[in-house]
């Protein structure tokens, strides 16, 4: 097709406006930021090369527009600057400080003068101070350093020190001045304790932060403004696709935590661990993790369920289904305990160092550290992983878009340079990255599906592989690791099997046949009335419910809003209104759930009552682009006890349709405008989810909706929920006591046009994206909670689930042959911690 430059340009407007509405503070200010644009546009299309990445350069172009505006806003003469004619702003320290150092400006070199006005006054970043003096960024630091230096010096009789304290330049400030400044989050994960929909996934996705506005205040609950800035900020925009040029640019500017002392040390000490928040509970020279038992014997066989089939042993493409296991192949740069909230240890990297101001995280390798094949675990290997999972997965894309580059740093060191911003988890979650061998896949595609078993580094290795019905990993005698502190008391199996089957209703009836040694019950029916056998009686088999100290997260029925029917809120949620959990919990669970209400349930990070005064300094700017009862009504989910309530609900939800367009005739739910049904599919993948569906689907045919159940196998099921081909399907969100970096992987705008993301909502909301990113900013855990339970209220009141149900246990049960340790931890069951007894397994084999 020849190339139509109006035409693509009308194609890009869209978004285009989207991104003006992020940096503008109003409405008008957009539009005429808009209209600029396409006139610069229209004026240079000479200069555009077909083919090249047109919303790229439509947005450098408006990104420029605004800048150049905001310097003209807030441009003041060098001579106002020196008598202290500072314009008031949110402590902004650097002008502060040239006030107190009175006529010290002066004294300085006019070249130093210039950069200090240009980025302290002008509110220029680095990258356009440097544009205006025609040198390096490198340069640019250097000068203002100086100048730093020489301010300070001159101003010895003046103000205490201790009063220039944590301040971004002016420039930075001024740029970052529309957006709190959050920071971090993470942790380790558990099994479900729900009736789960077998595809929870666990987490993480990573993009930049939006940017202050130039002229708007800090919220109240802002941190104050550091003295040194972050990082230079680059602001160089990419040309990986819209979603990247956004994601590259939409954060000019940010501020971070200030370091406890004046100056930053720029060659920080090596870390043993590290902690999200405090200090690590365990010390250099450890042991072994307290929960686990260093004397459990090694050896033994356990055997666990799949259920449905894979047809790849590599567990890093979207592509097939990814066999259970294949973790246990390889080892991670740090490794987590399962008493902390989030907190990681020395496994092939021994030791740690962290930026003072976040800008790079460095670990050095441990020279023991090998792979399978005895070649030893090298930087180049921990690059190739960091590159080849963040170029070929979305997932891992958005995880890891916080980092700018990697490098060897000498020697057996590997630096990641992060970008400007408060992300205080990315040097964790780059501690959970798993180093796979460059050598192996060097002569063999990344991307595709594969059945030869992969070179690994960790603690198993395959043995056997009957695709699609079975692998079994064996120990690996010499593994390198296996003295390790983390890896004490662990890894005990001599080998590990998980056999396939179709139904999982097969699967219980072959663990209570003794073909499977340990389950996870999700299922409350099953474990109210499955296991009444004789082996249960006798003590053989062993039922626990384990308490777990995580969030429950959010399994629930999810609209795709990207189908039309969904698209309209109230429809939404009158379609939750003909679900009865009362009923359900009552008569399939025998009582044993209560009704989740919060997407960090079970946490105190979840939004209780109405939002108080740390929430609503955060949604107040907000206001307009949330729905009102985020402020004025505590969401419940719909919910009836008796058959009139839910006659009730129903009659709700009539009305609510009738306001969204969707009235009924003959019978059948049709929109008014063009007489189309309201018919839908809810997709699954678990048969049980069926009696619980199916009353749903007959409430909703009194609305006059046409529900459809469709139950597909595992792989036709993630295939098309990772490809988002669905209307409504049930999943579930995993949370931690850390939320982070995965949030934008679940909610944000990014991620509902990433094939493979959790946004399996299709949420496009930029004050979602807004609060997700305060989150992963946020540096205190009372910022902390008060940012999750402001995201927590407007995706509630969003209505894009229709909440489940939730445990505070883990419902476990396994035979006799095996072994737990006694404490267990709180954040998980510890599997990889658990042993085979000996004598038992003697006994159970003679049965």
């Amino acid at each position: 097709m020849t190339f139509n430059f109006d035409r693509e340009l009308v194609a890009c407007m869209p978004e285009l406006e989207r991104y003006a509405r992020r940096l503008a503070r109003n409405v008008a200010q957009a539009e005429d930021l808009v209209q600029s644009c396409v006139e610069r546009a229209l004026r240079n299309r000479d200069r555009f090369e077909p083919g090249s990445n047109m919303p790229a350069w439509l947005c450098t172009i408006l990104k420029n527009l605004h800048f150049t505006n905001c310097k003209r806003a807030r441009r003041i003469s060098e001579t106002e600057v020196t008598e202290g004619m500072i314009v008031a702003g949110p402590a902004q320290e650097w002008q502060i400080m040239l006030r107190e150092t009175g006529e010290a400006l002066e004294r300085l070199k006019p070249s130093q003068r210039r950069l200090i006005r240009a980025v302290a006054v002008d509110g220029e970043c680095y990258q356009d101070a440097a544009d205006a003096l025609n040198v390096s960024i490198g340069t640019v630091r250097s000068r203002l350093s100086r100048a730093r230096a020489e301010l300070r010096l001159a101003g010895a009789g003046g103000a205490p020190r201790g009063r220039v304290r944590a301040s971004a330049s002016a420039g930075e400030t001024a740029c970052a001045a529309s957006s709190p400044t959050p920071r971090r989050s993470a942790a380790s994960r558990a099994a479900a304790s729900t009736e789960s929909s077998g595809t929870a996934h666990t987490r993480r996705s990573s993009a930049r932060p939006a940017p202050r506005r130039p002229g708007s205040r800090r919220p109240a609950d802002a941190p104050s403004v550091p003295l040194l800035p972050k990082r230079t900020m680059i602001g160089r925009v990419g040309t990986r696709g819209l979603a990247g040029l956004l994601a590259a640019t939409v954060s000019l500017c940010v501020a971070w935590s200030p370091p406890p002392a004046a100056a930053l040390d720029e060659n920080p000490p090596a870390r043993f661990g590290m902690a999200m928040h405090g200090s690590p509970k365990y010390q250099p020279g450890f042991d072994h993790f307290s929960y686990v038992n260093p004397r459990a014997p090694a050896g033994g066989t356990v055997t666990l369920a799949g259920v449905g089939g894979f047809d790849t042993l590599n567990p890093f493409t979207i592509r097939g289904v990814a066999a259970s296991g294949l973790s246990s192949l390889y080892d991670t740069l740090m490794a987590p305990s399962l008493d902390e909230p989030f907190s990681q240890y020395p496994l092939v990297a021994e030791s740690v160092r962290v930026a003072e101001d976040l800008s790079w995280v460095e670990y050095s390798l441990n020279p023991a550290a090998r792979f399978h094949d005895g070649h030893p675990v090298t930087p180049e290997d921990v690059i190739f992983t960091f590159r080849t999972l963040r170029d070929t997965h979305p997932f891992h894309a958005a995880y890891y878009a916080g980092v700018s580059e990697v490098r060897s740093t000498g020697g057996r060191s590997v630096r990641f340079d992060l970008k400007p911003g408060d992300n205080r988890e990315l040097p964790m979650i780059l501690g959970q990255l798993p180093v796979l061998p460059a050598h192996y896949w060097k002569s063999r595609d990344f991307t595709a599906t594969t059945l030869e078993p992969p070179l690994g580094g960790g603690p198993y290795r395959i043995l056997s592989v009957d695709p699609g019905r079975s692998i079994t990993y064996g120990r690996v005698e010499d593994y390198w690791a296996r003295d390790l502190p983390v890896n004490r008391g662990r890894h005990n199996f001599s080998a590990i099997t998980y056999d396939y089957y179709l139904d999982p209703t097969v699967a219980l009836t072959a663990f209570k046949g003794g073909l499977i040694d340990f389950r996870i019950e999700s299922t409350a029916k099953d474990w109210a009335t499955a296991y009444n056998t004789a082996d249960a009686r006798s003590g053989r088999l062993l039922r626990e419910e384990i308490p777990i100290s995580l969030p429950a997260g959010m399994q629930g029925y999810v609209f795709n809003t990207r189908r039309a029917v969904f698209t309209d809120p109230r429809v939404r949620y009158a379609i939750a209104h003909a679900f009865d959990f009362q009923w359900a919990n009552r008569v399939l669970f025998h009582g044993a759930y209560k009704r989740t209400d919060s997407y960090f349930e079970n946490s105190d990070l979840a939004a209780e009552g109405l939002p108080d005064k740390r929430e609503l300094a955060l949604l107040a700017p907000l206001k307009g682009q949330v729905p009102e009862e985020v402020f004025t009504d505590p969401y419940r989910p719909p919910s009836a006890s008796t058959s009139l309530e839910l006659r009730e609900n129903l009659l709700k939800a009539d009305r609510l349709l009738e306001q969204a367009g969707w009235v009924t005739r003959n019978g059948r739910r049709v929109e008014a405008a063009t007489g189309l049904p309201l018919t839908f599919e809810i997709l699954l993948n678990n048969p049980s989810f069926e009696r619980v569906t199916l009353p749903l689907v007959d409430n909703l045919r009194r609305l006059g909706i046409e529900a459809r159940v469709r139950t597909v196998d595992t792989a036709q099921y993630q295939n098309r929920i990772q490809s988002f081909d669905f209307d409504m399907a049930v999943h579930q969100w995993a949370q931690s006591l850390s939320p982070g970096n995965e949030q934008r992987n679940y909610w944000t705008s990014s991620a509902a046009a990433s094939p493979g993301s959790e946004n399996l909502a299709g949420i496009r909301d930029p004050a979602v994206d807004r609060l997700v990113e305060l989150l992963i900013q946020a540096r205190t855990r009372e910022e902390l909670e008060a940012r999750a339970a402001a995201l927590d209220r407007v995706l509630l009141w969003g209505h894009y689930v229709i909440p489940h149900w939730h445990s505070g246990v883990v419902r476990v049960a396994y035979w006799d042959k095996l072994e737990h340790p006694a404490n267990l931890p709180p954040f998980g069951i510890a599997f990889d911690a658990w042993w085979v007894e000996p004598a038992a397994e003697a006994v159970g084999e003679a049965r």
